[in-house]
């Protein structure tokens, strides 16, 4: 029996997973961060993503949570653009 709920969160399974390997790929150190914290802040970039840019494709998603990373995970917010 299929069950949308179920495919969704294994969606957003696969997609965290994904989004988790490109920043240790990217940011070795980021494997010392636990998975539960990474996960979080993951999903919470994505949303803020989505919500306040528009961003919808992974391919734009996962630039913006590189930078998050890079800079700070509130960098749109602490560095105002002019």
């Amino acid at each position: 029996m299929f069950n949308r709920e179920r495919m969704n969160n294994l969606g957003q399974n696969v997609y965290v997973d994904r989004m988790r390997r490109y920043l240790c790929d990217m940011f070795p150190e980021s494997e010392e961060m636990p998975i539960e914290k990474m996960d979080e802040t993951i999903l919470k970039l994505t949303e803020r993503a989505q919500t306040q840019y528009g961003l919808i494709l992974e391919t734009d998603i996962a630039p913006f949570i590189g930078g998050a990373w890079l800079m700070a995970v509130d960098f749109d917010d602490k560095y105002l653009a002019v």
